[in-house]
């Protein structure tokens, strides 16, 4: 039986297990620069065509000038120089009105082969967003009779390139349109009410079709009921301060309903006044807030090697480990080099995995990696194991290891419950099979003791004995 001094080359193991730990830090780093690719991709196309949308509730506005103190503005007497008065100044202030009872319905249409820039992409959506309810004629200020001439509906929309026709509300039974604001760009569309015969509470229904990029963010109001979404899409994260009430997905299609959602709402008149104030308006850029739906791309291929990468290192262990147990249990002899060279054609699956990945389908492209690699390493091992049994042996357990890693990348929620399992199902095998061996006489270099050299050191002759 030929020795193995077990230490010596445990150590060597760690420093090779180390190695490839690098290796697959450096194809990790690889996934991350690609990934950088897609999502300057992203953003070039965020800021060429379109982006992601947010709206708000609508809300009628009305303008009027309240009298304040002038700031730095004083009149002085030219008899008594000390002696002064503040002028009083009117300023540009604005009331708001919410809608009452307002219900919301969207349906989306999701896709991902409509942005494409090379081999990357962008998930985009078009919805068909309606609404209905009704709201109040704001009360008329004796102070200001006329401001009600310059009310407006304002609805507040993130990208406006996302229109692709005009907005029109029903109010009363008798269709308007909006437009972009000129008078206030910041906040989107607007519908001059001014010749609108309204009434003391007044019935509106609205029609909307939105195009927009990635994630879908919605903005309540105190006053709104519910709002349902449905779309042919399964991946979607669901985002902001109300998270819906009931939610279903399954194969391209998902249905979610929020009712009565309680959220900090970014209506108010301070909120409006100060946004008006600003060279930029943050209305719809607070995605903490409201209802938010994410697109997931189910193809995000960088997401999923990223993944597949932190399970490569224990596929290393478990190979190097079944190496060891061959070389100790059939008396082989495997150089560090034939370690380092079947680990080296591990890391260069997760490379194949990448590049193939991009072109071709994931599933299909895991499966040409994994095949590649078993092959390479089980016609290796033909010459290394000497025998091709043993080296059937392995292909079938590598093939068994990418089978589980692929499972585990697919079932997400049951990763740790897979994971732990099979790191118990190794272990238990690794014990069995060595629970025979002698590490003591494998490290010393001795030949451990077996029934037949017992009986020979019975049978052979005494020290001082003769031969006779």
């Amino acid at each position: 039986m030929q020795k193995v001094n077990v230490m010596a080359k445990l150590a060597i193991l760690c420093v090779l297990l180390i190695a490839m730990m690098m290796a697959l830090s450096f194809v990790r780093y690889l996934v991350n620069e690609r990934q950088s690719y897609q999502n300057n991709v992203v953003e070039q196309i965020e800021q060429n065509q379109i982006g992601s949308q947010a709206m708000m509730s609508p809300f009628i506005m009305v303008p009027y000038k309240p009298y304040v103190a002038c700031d730095n503005m004083k009149e002085t007497t030219t008899s008594t120089p000390q002696t002064s008065s503040v002028i009083n100044c009117s300023q540009d202030e604005y009331r708001i009105t919410p809608m009452q009872q307002n219900d919301w319905n969207a349906d989306f249409e999701v896709k991902n082969d409509q942005y494409q820039r090379g081999i990357y992409r962008a998930t985009n959506f078009i919805t068909h967003i309606t609404g209905k309810g009704q709201f109040n004629t704001p009360a008329s200020n004796p102070n200001n009779p006329s401001e009600l001439t310059a009310a407006k509906m304002i609805l507040p929309i993130k990208d406006l390139r996302g229109l692709s026709q005009k907005i029109m509300m029903t109010i009363n039974g008798q269709k308007y349109a909006f437009s972009t604001s000129k008078a206030y760009p910041e906040l989107g569309l607007e519908l001059d009410l001014g010749n609108i015969p309204l009434q003391s509470v007044n019935q509106f229904e609205i029609d909307i079709q939105l195009e927009g990029l990635k994630q879908f963010n919605f903005f309540g109001d105190e006053n709104t009921q519910s709002f349902n979404a449905q779309g042919n899409w399964q991946n979607v994260k669901y985002l902001g301060s109300s998270l819906p009430k009931t939610n279903n997905s399954d194969t391209q299609h998902f249905n979610a309903k929020w009712s009565n959602f309680a959220s900090y709402t970014l209506l108010s008149n301070t909120d409006v006044n100060q946004c008006l104030k600003n060279a930029h308006c943050t209305l719809l850029d607070d995605n903490n807030n409201g209802l938010a739906m994410e697109f997931l791309d189910p193809k995000n291929i960088y997401q999923q090697t990223d993944r597949a990468i932190k399970y490569g290192w224990f596929i290393t262990l478990i190979t190097f480990a079944c190496f060891f147990l061959f070389e100790v249990v059939k008396s082989l002899r495997i150089h560090p080099i034939q370690y380092l060279l079947v680990g080296v054609a591990q890391a260069v699956f997760f490379m194949l995995l990448l590049s193939v990945s991009e072109q071709l389908n994931y599933m299909l492209a895991y499966w040409i990696a994994s095949v590649a690699c078993i092959s390479l390493i089980s016609w290796y091992l033909i010459y290394v194991l000497k025998r091709w049994q043993d080296a059937t042996i392995f292909a079938l357990l590598l093939s068994s290891l990418y089978g589980v890693m692929y499972v585990l990348l697919q079932s997400s929620g049951m990763t740790l419950i897979f994971g732990s399992v099979l790191a118990f199902m190794m272990v238990a095998v690794a014990m069995f099979v060595t629970r025979n061996i002698d590490w003591y006489a494998l490290n010393e270099n001795v030949k451990p003791k077996n029934k037949s050299d017992d009986e020979e050191t019975l049978t052979s002759p005494q020290y001082g004995e003769s031969d006779e």
